[in-house]
This record gives C-alpha cells, structure tokens and sequence, in this order.
C-alpha cells in the first residue's frame, strides 16, 4: 500500500443525509487533484447521483443530498477514486489488503487493470483508528451505475473476504448463508445482486455496457430513478430494463 497519500479534506456536514444505514462503511468521493468533494455517506447510491450529475451538469438532490455542478472540485471521471473508512471498527486496517484481493481477483477475470488501495495521511480524528483509505479504480467501474453500485458493494464485501479464497465462492458462501458480511445488510443485498452479478461475470462488463460513460447516464432521467431504480440490485430484477433495454440484450 506505500506511501501515505495527502487528501484535502471537507467540512461539509453530512448530518443532513437522510440514509437507511446509519453504521459501517462510509464513502466519499475524491477529486482529480484529490480533494474530498462530497460528505462521507453511509448510503452507497449517492455515489451514482452525483455521477449523474457530474455527466449531465445538473444539480441533482435527493434524501438530503445535494451534487452541486458548479462546485470547485468535482469527482473524478478518468478513474474511480473513492474514500473509505469506518469510525465503529478500529482493525480496519487489517482488512485492507483482504479488500485489495477480493477487488483485484474480479478485476481479474474480467481484463480490467487492477484497483490500489492507500492508506490517507491525518485522516479526520474520528477515523484515526482504522485510517481512512483512497480507493483507485478503473474509470470501466464508472461506465454504468450499474457497475458504480457494484463496486461500492464489491467493497463492502471484500472486507469480509478471505485471502486465497476465490471471490465467487466467497460471494456463493454468503448468499447460501454460509459466511456473514461485513455489513449485516449486504447479506440480503447480494442475494438479490446474485444473479446480476453472475451475468456480468459471464458476458463482461464493456458486453453489457459498452464503453461510453455518457449514454449509461441518461439527462432524462431524474435523480430518484438513478438512486432507486439503476444500481446492481434493480439490474439483476431486471428494473433497468425500462430504462436501458439494451443492457438486457
């Protein structure tokens, strides 16, 4: 993981987010010249509303979230970059690298270049425990929220995962009740994502999706719709085929 890497970070309060989870892993996301550009959100499908805003110059709210397109610093579209942290678990950093291999041994199987992961330096005192880490991804992560929303939840799993174990079986043991999650609730989230993630892994990612970011983040649709309707879980419930009938080709 090497050499610590210096973030700005933001003031911005994220007490106003109107979210399901209230524990557990948080995410942010980070600009080009690596800057925090969003509040820390226990709510993953935020992530894809700011995208959506990012791509289509809208301001997009929802739940008490707020992507502003005028905003100095804006989130990355060349790559993923994410932070990741979680105040309540101070070994956080021991699942880092179990994290790193769970991401890279899909990112394997699927031909796309490796995700790293490194450790920030001063994080926020509530996070100095388990450290906060940034996350950088292959921007194929961004081509559809469909892939965004799952690599957010890609994440989560990971940090439950064994090293050397490979990552489908680690996926079949939780949804067969087998091992736990993390994340109590990813437990029901991957099963319904199963079958979703199953058809990626099988056709491929640029298959499904292709690879231009700005068709799979349509301006008409409205910020509800991308939050609720166009992560992995709708994608494997076949949801998104309303809106995107050719990812189900």
């Amino acid at each position: 993981m090497g050499k610590e890497t210096i973030i700005a970070w933001s003031t911005k309060a994220s007490s106003g987010l109107n979210q399901a989870i209230t524990s557990g892993v948080e995410f942010a996301m980070v600009s080009a010249d690596n800057h925090q550009c969003s509040p820390w959100m226990y709510c993953k499908d935020y992530v894809q509303d700011a995208i959506h805003g990012r791509l289509n110059n809208k301001r997009n709210r929802i739940y008490g979230f707020c992507y502003n397109p005028k905003a100095v610093h804006q989130p990355c579209l060349t790559s993923l970059k994410l932070l990741v942290a979680n105040s309540s678990d101070g070994t956080l950093r021991k699942k880092i690298p179990n994290c790193m291999d769970f991401l890279n041994q899909i990112e394997e199987h699927l031909g796309i270049s490796k995700t790293v992961i490194s450790e920030c330096a001063k994080p926020p005192i509530k996070y100095s425990s388990g450290g906060v880490w940034l996350i950088e991804a292959n921007r194929r992560w961004l081509v559809s929220p469909v892939m965004l929303s799952l690599f957010t939840l890609l994440i989560r799993i990971g940090f439950g995962h064994e090293i050397g174990i490979p990552a489908m079986e680690t996926m079949e043991k939780i949804v067969n009740g087998k091992q736990k999650t993390y994340c109590n609730v990813d437990h029901g989230r991957l099963q319904t994502a199963i079958d979703g993630i199953k058809k990626i892994w099988t056709a491929g990612d640029t298959k499904i999706f292709g690879r231009l970011m700005k068709k799979n983040y349509p301006s008409k649709l409205s910020v509800h719709t991308m939050h609720n309707e166009m992560g992995i879980c709708a994608f494997a419930k076949q949801i998104t085929k309303q809106h995107m009938p050719q990812w189900h080709k």
